[in-house]
């Protein structure tokens, strides 16, 4: 049996004086929003499980088990602690502490922030998305229409500086390719985090790939640790997708190749 109570408190480094660290330093992680409510159980919305878990394995009169405990949303700038108590009665209470976020001295040559960046990715005139997302192929490549049936939706990144960005394709290589523009000129990679917004264009490459779906995203990799992509969301919340038609996922665009776009 597991019980939680969430505590929001002002100084949880005194709090923590009576428990036993399992880390010797803080664990970072990405910023998360399918966290849970109840440690017990996946988040309501968490339908694909992402939510953060941490696994411990105990011993209580040398009976070895194991808890999964289901932690809540991970928000930036946020620091959060874990405390858990195993009482006589073998009930694992799990404490939840939030406090605000303080930069210690020994990682002040470190950038941790979170990209501050548009969610969801906007259409041209920067309305709120209102048709599903399609791609025409108008063109082969070279030719000067051949983004004229383009997938193009507005991304502006302004933040930590010098973060990087990457338009991404999960599948259809070679039938669909990205291009990325700023201030109307062509811009290749890598991308940065601007004041400037970016338009991303999805383009056809075959005829033939009429019916056929590419799923688009952006990935990031924190400036403190370069080899760790991630996928942002792009496409609003979960159980809030912002276009039409373009797949369940917050951190990717389905969209679909058509015969000619309906204008």
């Amino acid at each position: 049996m597991l019980i939680m109570s969430c505590l929001i408190k002002k100084d949880p480094e005194s709090i923590k004086k009576g428990f036993n660290d399992f880390f010797s330093v803080p664990v970072y992680m990405f910023e998360n929003y399918y966290g849970s409510g109840n440690p017990n159980s996946w988040g309501t919305a968490d339908t694909e499980h992402k939510g953060f878990v941490v696994r411990v394995t105990y011993s209580i009169n040398g009976n070895q088990s194991v808890k999964d405990i289901y932690l809540p949303q991970v928000k930036r700038n946020t620091y959060c602690v874990v405390l858990n108590r195993i009482g006589p009665d073998d009930v694992i209470t799990v404490d939840y502490m939030v406090a605000d976020w303080d930069d210690a001295g020994a990682w002040n040559d470190l950038t941790f922030e979170y990209p501050t960046y548009s969610n969801p990715v906007l259409p041209l005139d920067g309305d709120k998305p209102n048709t599903p997302p399609v791609v025409c192929y108008t063109g082969d490549e070279g030719s000067s229409i051949e983004e004229e049936g383009a997938f193009s939706v507005l991304f502006k990144m302004t933040a930590p500086e010098n973060q990087e960005w990457t338009p991404t394709l999960l599948n259809g290589v070679g039938n669909f390719v990205c291009k990325v523009y700023q201030n109307g000129k062509l811009v290749d990679a890598p991308y940065l985090a601007s004041p400037n917004s970016f338009t991303i264009k999805v383009i056809a490459r075959n005829p033939d790939a009429v019916g056929q779906t590419v799923n688009f995203g952006i990935t990031y990799s924190p400036i403190w640790d370069s080899g760790r992509p991630s996928l942002l969301m792009i496409n609003g919340t979960e159980g809030a997708i912002a276009w039409p038609e373009s797949g369940g996922r917050a951190d990717v665009i389905t969209i679909r190749q058509v015969s000619e776009i309906q204008k």
